[in-house]
């Protein structure tokens, strides 16, 4: 590697320089925010008489041998965005100022001597390529294939900053000219793909910071060729964009895809290094078939994301459906399945999505606050599928029925009729949540299967908050209030209504005369003589009858047949390691493993995982030391480290905000921790060793101690 300073205008500088942004590297995708940023810093230099230094350029020579071959691995962005503002200068001054016009495109724009199509000398990914060109030749029309409008914007952006003429454009241009760079030749050979992929993962460029998905990208594109990158770049990862996953969604798609194949939990920040070392290396799977499964099932991430299935109008219902749940954790099954069914037995598919929703609405509706269950049930079915699947034919919705029914654990329960009513009586119900329940509740009872449409509403019939002519109905405010505390985001509250939601506001007579010309049978029901008072009375009546409805739409678990395993009995001074609730004004004592006598002393809670750390290091060195080199237990932000999250757990204790050491090892703790986040990093690193958080008994201190 060689390092030395330079002016971008020496670098670009050339007829027989040619620059090439590989097609592992990310689309262009500066934003108008960040050109102002370059055309200030740009101004700031002119007028204070000074350079700017604009950052550093990262390349590796390319083959090409009759041409200086530049293959950029980090700073295209800014090499793209300062050709834009020269172009944009070349274009404003052509009238007024030929010879500069003429020297832009000369020295910068074009290749010396070549009437290809690939005269201009910056080359771009596929994706942009054409945009690029266009703006170059001077064709500004917008097209319809541009698969990103960046690159004309920001040229516009930069005309108009010329047009304003704030500063003389000559100026401008000698200023652009004496900006400062370093360029770094990484002085590897086209083949070297360790070294280059290495270098992509501990960048820290000033331009927009690389996503999970740019890694990927990177990683799976970057093969010993120009040519193989472009054909697996065209063949997979152009459709993949440009048929079913937004680029902004790749990471996401991403996400669920590596849960479905290595059946394990994913952090958003940790996406990229389990794709690379648990998928690719772990798997032993080769770029081009990854690419290849990606790309199958990107298919069916796109339903989920445009809720539009076009080969199935029942299927688009239910993803609907889906979507109001908040229930993206589930998309790593729902990936599976559709996968295995979708073009086999439809029919079936629709009956398993019929049933995890059911599944799901029970779960919202009786554990509110719960976050993490849904991926841990997940990976406990696709894992279960393993060996099952060899009977032919393989019953997938038997099998799921059976298996949410006869749960492993008690937070994974199907949730029983009897629980279920309760919640339904009791705890508030956002209105998404809601609305898929009562058009669930619809199309049974009217029989007409489930009718969905953005048109559709979920509106509360007492009001949220009070008017006078609701007090007066009431009676007063102190009633009012009573029932309204009791009952307004309960679902007994909630009417399904089209085109518009009903006023909130109006009064109850208003809102019967809507409900009576309603398509919907359970909202016109409210309209009946029965329900001609919406008081308490009236509202017990309708939540006993709207509960009923909903526990026979929403289907339950079958008898259990395997025992849940037991929870553990936690005594009275104890709570154990993954308590949802907060203890903050707590102290430990001690803690133990309920299947062992032997206790750990641990006086405080910033204590909790040098002592932790002290029994599993020595239990297993190894699986510790991954863990540990892995990044496997850090926190949510990256301050220390761009691009990589700050560690809880690590050899570096530069890295934490307060250390503490694990005696006996190399290894520091972070100790500025609160008493759930102790206990929240206590229990991820259990789960690392497959021993269950919930069996980990912390002691408490009592007032005497």
């Amino acid at each position: 590697m060689r390092a030395r300073n330079s002016k971008i205008s020496a670098f670009l500088n050339g007829g027989k320089k040619r620059f090439v942004i590989p097609p592992f590297q990310r689309n262009y995708a500066w934003e108008k925010s960040q050109c102002n940023e370059l055309w200030e810093d740009i101004a700031y230099a002119l007028e204070n008489r000074r350079t700017h230094y604009l950052g550093n350029i990262i390349y590796y020579k390319g083959p090409s041998s009759e041409l200086q071959e530049y293959v950029l691995v980090d700073g295209q962005q800014r090499v793209t965005t300062v050709l834009l503002l020269l172009t944009a200068i070349r274009d404003f001054v052509k009238y007024d100022n030929k010879e500069l016009s003429e020297k832009i495109t000369k020295d910068y724009l074009l290749l010396d001597g070549d009437e290809s199509s690939e005269k201009v000398k910056l080359k771009q990914t596929a994706s942009d390529a054409d945009s690029f060109k266009r703006i170059i030749s001077g064709d500004l029309e917008e097209k319809a294939k541009d698969r990103t409008k960046y690159l004309l914007k920001n040229y516009k952006f930069f005309k108009s900053k010329l047009e304003a003429r704030e500063y003389d454009v000559e100026r401008i241009y000698k200023t652009i000219e004496k900006l400062e760079i370093v360029k770094i030749d990484l002085q590897v050979k086209n083949d070297d793909l360790r070294t280059i992929q290495t270098i992509f993962e501990k960048i820290n460029s000033t331009g927009k910071k690389l996503e999970q998905s740019d890694l990927i990208r990177n990683l799976l594109l970057m093969t010993s060729s120009v040519e193989e990158q472009e054909r697996l770049y065209k063949t997979y990862w152009i459709p993949l964009e440009d048929k079913y996953v937004d680029p902004e969604n790749v990471s996401d798609f991403s996400k669920y895809f590596l849960m479905m194949k290595i059946q394990n939990q994913i952090k958003n920040t940790d996406v990229y290094m389990s794709f690379k070392r648990n998928y690719l290396e772990g798997q032993g799977i080769a770029k081009e078939d990854a690419l290849k499964e990606m790309l199958k099932y990107a298919r069916f991430y796109r339903c989920f994301k445009h809720e539009d299935c076009p080969e199935d109008k029942e299927i688009s219902n239910l993803i609907w459906l889906h979507n109001k749940l908040d229930a993206d954790a589930l998309l790593p099954l729902y990936l599976y399945l559709f996968e295995k069914l979708f073009d086999s037995d439809r029919e079936a598919l629709k009956k398993i999505f019929d049933l995890i929703l059911d599944f799901t609405i029970r779960f919202r509706v009786c554990e509110p606050e719960a976050k993490d269950v849904l991926p841990e049930l997940v990976i406990a079915l696709i894992k279960s599928f393993e060996g099952a699947e060899g009977a032919e034919p393989f019953d997938y919705y038997k099998h799921i029925r059976y298996e949410f029914s006869n749960s492993r654990t008690e937070r994974t329960r199907f949730r029983y009729d009897e629980e279920f009513k309760k919640a339904l009586k009791e705890n508030p119900l956002p209105s998404n949540y809601a609305l898929a329940i009562l058009l669930k509740v619809e199309a049974d009872v009217s029989g007409d299967g489930l009718r969905v449409s953005k048109r559709f509403y979920c509106s509360r019939l007492l009001p949220q908050k009070m008017t006078s002519e609701w007090i007066a109905y009431y009676k007063g405010k102190e009633e009012m209030e009573k029932v309204q505390e009791k009952y307004v985001d309960r679902i007994v509250n909630y009417a399904l209504s089209e085109e518009s939601k009903l006023d909130e506001k109006d009064s109850w007579a208003q809102k019967r005369k809507r409900l009576k010309h309603s398509s919907f049978k359970i909202s016109k029901r409210l309209s009946e003589d029965e329900y001609k008072d919406w008081r308490e009375d009236d509202i017990k009546r309708r939540e006993g009858e709207i509960v009923g409805q909903i526990c026979k739409a929403v289907s339950g678990p079958d008898p259990r047949k395997r025992e849940l395993p037991s929870r553990p009995e936690v005594p009275e001074t104890c709570i154990v390691l993954d308590d949802s609730k907060p203890h903050p004004h707590t102290k430990p004592k001690s803690f133990y493993f309920q299947d062992s006598e032997e206790e750990f002393e641990c006086k405080s809670w910033n204590r909790l995982l040098v002592e932790l750390g002290e029994f599993l290091s020595e239990r297993d060195p190894e699986k510790f030391k991954e863990i540990v080199e892995r990044n496997q237990i850090h926190k949510e932000r990256s301050k220390k480290i761009e691009g990589r999250p700050d560690p809880i757990i690590t050899t570096d204790r530069s890295l934490l905000t307060r250390d503490l050491e694990i005696p006996g090892t190399p290894y520091f703790v972070e100790a500025n921790l609160s008493e759930k986040d102790a206990r929240k990093y206590g229990a991820e690193l259990c789960r690392a060793f497959d021993i269950n958080p919930s069996s980990v008994m912390i002691e408490i201190r009592g007032a005497q101690d």
